[in-house]
């Protein structure tokens, strides 16, 4: 196991909740009416219908798919009595995002919780040479079908409860984003006392790490002068094996619905 850096760790102490006080936290955040009238008056009109009425738990992805990474967040939501939220925003398809990549390129695996399992199966469900660099919402797959559509209908398999809890958020943060030193200001100011945000930052990871130097971290200490607290942020998964390929693949029990889908005979 790849050792941590000191800076990984001390932003990682900075940034993220610990599980035991999470919900604790949330609760009084939410019941401080002066601090939930000061979130509120700062976003205005461009508030969230969603978690206005109850504090959420929330994930952000490009699109919301049944992968082991999703069913663990609804784990951990469940674990903490926290009603989930996915967020998407379905911008361009970028085959070196690996995120993205996936999307596009199910890898399928046998033990869910073995994470030194190797994928069983991978096929493509799009055209990669056709679509690459366009718009999630212009992408179709293999047999035709909206890629957006393809993968909601096998999460709604998959998890049928999640039905009503995945946002379109691309206008919304398009419409917040106005600052580019504070990149993130608005859409972290969600998780003052409307919400939990369960997401890695890879503090030690090349391509992520000029993203959070740059453009995560200012916006973070600025909610934090602005509030007075931190967003609260839990770390999604466990930092031990936070980049492993089965966060992002599937599991083979779903494989009949991509081989029926791609016109695979069975064997």
């Amino acid at each position: 196991m790849k050792q941590r850096s000191k800076l990984a760790e001390d932003v990682s102490s900075m940034i993220y909740m610990q599980y035991s006080s999470i919900r604790e936290e949330l609760d009084r955040r939410w019941n401080d009416k002066e601090l939930r009238k000061k979130v509120e008056d700062f976003f205005g009109e461009n508030s969230m219908d969603e978690l206005r009425l109850e504090p959420r738990a929330v994930l952000s992805r490009t699109l919301a798919s049944p992968n082991a990474e999703l069913l663990y967040f609804l784990d951990i939501a469940k674990s903490l009595d926290l009603k989930p939220l996915v967020l998407e925003y379905p911008d361009k398809f970028v085959a070196k995002n690996q995120n993205k990549y996936h999307l596009a390129r199910m890898f399928f695996y046998r033990k869910a919780a073995d994470l030194r399992s190797f994928p069983v199966y991978a096929p493509k469900v799009i055209d990669f040479n056709e679509h690459e660099g366009k718009k999630f919402s212009e992408i179709t797959t293999l047999w035709g079908e909206s890629i957006a559509e393809f993968h909601h209908n096998l999460l709604f398999q998959a998890v049928p409860e999640i039905k009503g809890k995945i946002l379109d958020f691309s206008s919304w943060f398009d419409s917040a984003r106005i600052s580019s030193k504070f990149y993130y200001l608005h859409f972290l100011a969600l998780f003052v006392c409307h919400g939990v945000l369960f997401e890695n930052f890879l503090i030690d990871d090349k391509e992520e790490d000029e993203f959070i130097r740059e453009k995560f971290l200012p916006s973070f200490k600025e909610v934090e002068r602005i509030f007075g607290v931190k967003p609260l942020i839990f770390p999604l998964l466990p930092f031990d094996g936070e980049k492993h390929q089965h966060w992002l693949s599937y599991h083979e029990s779903l494989k009949k619905e991509v081989d029926d889908k791609l016109g695979v005979d069975k064997v």
